[in-house]
């Protein structure tokens, strides 16, 4: 283990699960695109629990275009989804206090490169 390693599991995680919320983060397989429809069809969903804090929109840590369309700014522990072998990625899911979000923009806090924090722009779908 590092100390960002270590960062991530024995500060982050535990704090974010302490004053959060459980919520799910929904993962699509392989997406396929049909040119003739111009449909994209998601592959079978993979669910991992995670746990999530849902912070003010007021801080700019995404473009003007992207805090238009977001519902709201979550940040959620790095420990859950790497516990998982789960990178968080734009358009998969959040069921968040009772409400299922698309990702729209993530952030990684990721000092030396080991992510600790995401911070998730999403928007009700």
């Amino acid at each position: 283990m590092t100390f960002f390693t270590d960062l991530r599991d024995d500060v982050a995680g535990p704090l974010i699960v302490q004053f959060g919320q459980s919520a799910t983060y929904r993962s699509y397989g392989a997406r396929s695109y049909n040119n003739t429809t111009g449909l994209t069809t998601l592959g079978a969903p993979t669910d991992t629990t995670v746990a999530l804090l849902d912070v003010s929109k007021s801080a700019q840590e995404f473009s003007d275009e992207v805090m238009a369309r977001a519902s709201a700014v979550l940040l959620a522990s790095a420990k859950e989804f790497a516990a998982a072998s789960v990178t968080p990625a734009v358009d998969d899911v959040i069921i968040f206090n009772g409400n299922t979000s698309k990702i729209i923009d993530i952030k990684a806090t990721a000092p030396s490169g080991v992510p600790v924090i995401f911070k998730m722009a999403v928007q009700n779908a």
